[in-house]
């Protein structure tokens, strides 16, 4: 039912002020009749000029009428999503089923009860969502390889559903696919965003023990290394549910053993093994640590790990550019020169125009623990400005480190440059203390991956985040010291923090603790085009390579993060240079429950040559099992993502099929790469229930976590969302615009003017 409001068009004090004068106007005009007019007119006059003046008066105050709209026609939509994964068999003490057979009579009633309220819909989960009926569901065994929450939420959401939408999850919570909570949080937003609450039934136990497994892991699964270099291969063993006590870890290179080691478990039931290995050739190379099988263990298939061993014989070549001689920059370049795989060529300004340019070879692969072999130059130079000017001097490197004060450096001729070789070349960009100048121009604002904004000086500490951590930059550090290492070191400080990352980029660290209490980003990172850009916000890194003796255990922290920053760089995106084509796998261990791929880079010119097919192939075998066509990723230039589908259990190579008129390069890698498919065991392991989980879905998208899983629950949920979410739809009809609210007040005025004009008054 309608109802009339008003909304005035101006203060209620002017109005109030207005009504007064029209009134005192109104009582003064009234008291001064002409002696000759007849009452009965004048009393006409008065209130017609009375009346229009109400009218104005009432006119605005904006008389509004309120007209209810009916809700949009049609069902609200209910999507009923239950579980089938294999973690859904389990019969959890006390019930008189499985998992399943409880979510399955849930989903049933749940489907029956609320089919006349609701337009019902039946999905199952498990690494995808599926459509299903009743009949179906009745048949079906919880077999899924793995339970992936992600998908069941963002397959279960129709972006545009008016008459409103709600989803019903019953799981045991157990989320195990990749992309972990951050891709999960993402669907959740998207669901909230679309008006689609989630209301979860979490069944199963949280207490139920784990089964006796061990397992292998390899955290970094490939590394770079330089000819002759020896690198470490860290190996952590995992136990569950079992003894403890002493395991034996094998090495193995093309099957033979290289180095056996024997490690203690402890009652935390984590170890590491760690070995060094080596070659004297370039090439890809592929280990695998195996650890031996205990009797009673579940499965044996997680107890290898694989590791690909990336050599080089050419250096990591290193531009250095700061605008003025700091400590940080002091410390990052001893730094940088005593890792032997990099080639590094620093510039800083020490007055106007005096430039100090000084560059440092790699140490020869004959003589790696020879320092004092590295050969050493210095120069001083006159200008800053033709040094990223030359863009075939530019693509010598493929990593470029800028400090502050770096306006000088960067022209429009090297911004040009530069935004062409991390593009097209894959050369990588790093700004280390912040913003590298003072003002952020139009050119080079378009390619960093963050914004900045002015404040007060303030101090903080790092805190890696889940992407951070995954990355594993502090090597076989991140063993021997807990996840807290960055947050213990020394403060770093800042004037200008960062407003906000770019819709792209990726945060890999925040401050964790500031002297305000804030946080914000500190290490972010983005792709552009075949290249990367990394900022790193904060002064006074230095001190973490110069810390007091009570803290000499993070002593090596801050070499290996920068050393394992470069090797990231390196090995993540770049071509090195000459280098034209390269196949990569960011990952080497698939299921096979996953779709396998590889990342194919191209140079500027190979890229005009024609993009090439890619083929794959069994280790082992000659014949390629197929050919394949690479695909754009995304709007990046020269890269293409190569998708294989799902593979069987096994190990498999995948090599450029063709590449007309790409020029030999003695030191350059061949284009293939390698990876393995594994049978998932994910499942089996894990069988613990996440209420917990299920609980922040249901708390995030805006729904509740259901105690019975009743229909008269999830209705009175949805109907409580509907009022917080959905106000009341009105149409407004006010009378300030209507017509004849405007033709009646004229009407009154001009009633009023002819019968005054009569009267002998005009």
């Amino acid at each position: 039912m309608g109802r009339l409001t008003v909304e005035p068009l101006i203060p209620a004090s002017l109005w109030l002020l207005l009504a007064v004068l029209a009134v005192l106007l109104l009582a003064w005009y009234a008291a001064s009749r002409p002696g000759r007019m007849a009452r009965p007119v004048w009393v006409l006059i008065v209130s017609l000029m009375g009346t229009g003046l109400a009218l104005v008066l009432i006119v605005l105050l904006n008389p509004t009428w309120i007209d209810p709209v009916d809700p949009p026609q049609g069902k609200p939509l209910l999507t009923i999503v239950v579980d089938d994964s294999a973690s859904m068999a389990v019969k959890d003490a006390g019930e008189t089923g499985t998992r399943f057979d409880i979510a399955r009579r849930t989903a049933n009633q749940l489907a029956r009860d609320l089919a006349g309220r609701f337009e019902v819909r039946l999905r199952s989960f498990a690494a995808e969502v599926a459509p299903t009926e009743t009949s179906e569901l009745d048949a079906r065994k919880p077999e899924g390889p793995l339970t992936d929450l992600t998908a069941a939420v963002a397959g279960s959401v129709e972006a545009d559903r008016p008459a409103g939408q709600a989803v019903v999850l019953i799981s045991d919570g157990i989320h195990n696919a990749g992309g972990g909570t951050r891709e999960l949080r993402a669907a959740i937003r998207a669901a909230r965003a679309a008006g689609a609450p989630v209301y979860t039934h979490a069944l199963g136990r949280a207490d139920v023990p784990d089964v006796f497994d061990l397992e292998a892991e390899i955290r970094s699964p490939r590394q770079l290394a330089y000819v002759g270099q020896q690198v470490p291969i860290t190996v952590r063993v995992r136990e569950r549910g079992g003894p403890g006590g002493n395991v034996e870890v094998t090495l193995l290179h093309d099957g033979q053993p290289v180095e056996t080691r024997t490690v203690t478990l402890p009652p935390s039931g984590v170890a590491e093994a760690e070995f060094k290995v080596g070659r004297d050739a370039p090439g890809i190379y592929r280990y695998e640590a195996r650890v031996q099988p205990r009797p009673g263990e579940l499965i044996a298939i997680n107890n290898t790990a694989v590791q690909f061993l990336e050599v080089v014989n050419e250096p990591i070549r290193v531009l250095l550019l700061e605008g003025k001689p700091y400590w940080d920059g002091k410390f990052l370049m001893r730094t940088l020169a005593a890792d032997p795989v990099v080639a590094l060529d620093s510039v800083v300004r020490m007055a106007e125009g005096r430039y100090l340019r000084r560059a440092l070879d790699p140490v020869p692969a004959t003589q790696p623990e020879a320092d004092s072999a590295r050969d050493e130059r210095w120069k001083v130079i006159p200008s800053a400005t033709d040094i990223l000017a030359d863009p075939q001097a530019l693509e010598a490197y493929q990593i470029v480190v800028l400090g502050r004060d770096t306006q000088l450096f960067l022209n429009d001729t090297a911004l040009t440059n530069l935004r062409r070789w991390i593009s097209r070349q894959g050369g990588s960009l790093v700004c280390y203390r912040g913003s590298p100048a003072v003002q952020i121009g139009r050119k080079l604002a378009q390619i960093l991956p963050v914004e900045w904004a002015e404040g007060t000086e303030s101090r903080f500490h790092v805190q890696l985040t889940e992407e951070g951590e995954s990355l594993r930059w502090l090597g076989d550090l991140d063993g021997r010291l807990d996840g807290g290492t960055l947050a213990a070191l020394p403060t770093l400080a800042t004037a200008s923090r960062v407003q906000k990352p770019r819709p792209l980029a990726t945060v890999l660290a925040t401050a964790g603790k500031s002297s305000d209490g804030q946080t914000w980003p500190v290490i972010t990172s983005q792709n552009y085009g075949t290249g990367k850009i990394v900022v790193i916000e904060g002064a006074g890194m230095w001190r973490w390579a110069f810390l007091p003796p009570q803290h000499q255990e993070h002593g090596a922290v801050y070499g290996t993060l920068w050393q394992s920053l470069m090797r990231w760089l390196v090995s993540g995106t770049a071509l090195r240079p000459g280098q034209e084509v390269d196949l990569r796998c960011d990952r080497v261990l698939f299921e096979s429950s996953e779709v396998a791929w590889a990342t194919l880079l191209l140079s500027e010119t190979a890229l005009g040559r024609g993009v090439p097919s890619v083929e794959l192939f069994v280790v082992g075998e000659d014949n390629a099992i197929g050919s394949f066509t690479p695909s754009a990723a995304g709007d990046d230039p020269g890269v293409f993502r190569v998708s294989f589908g799902p593979l069987p259990p096994g190990q498999y190579e995948v090599r450029v099929a063709e590449t007309p008129g790409v020029e030999s390069v003695a030191w350059a890698l061949p284009p293939f790469a390698r990876f393995d498919v594994r049978a998932p065991v994910r499942e089996q392991l894990g069988l613990a229930a996440r209420p917990d989980l299920m609980s922040l879905i249901a708390h995030e998208s805006g729904g509740a976590v259901l105690t019975t899983g009743s229909a008269r629950e999830v209705l009175d949920a949805f109907e409580q969302f509907r009022r917080q979410t959905q106000p009341e739809r009105v149409r407004k009809i006010p009378a300030w615009d209507r017509w004849y609210v405007l033709v009646g007040v004229l009407g009154v005025w001009a009633t009023a003017w002819g019968v005054r004009r009569r009267a002998g008054l005009i």
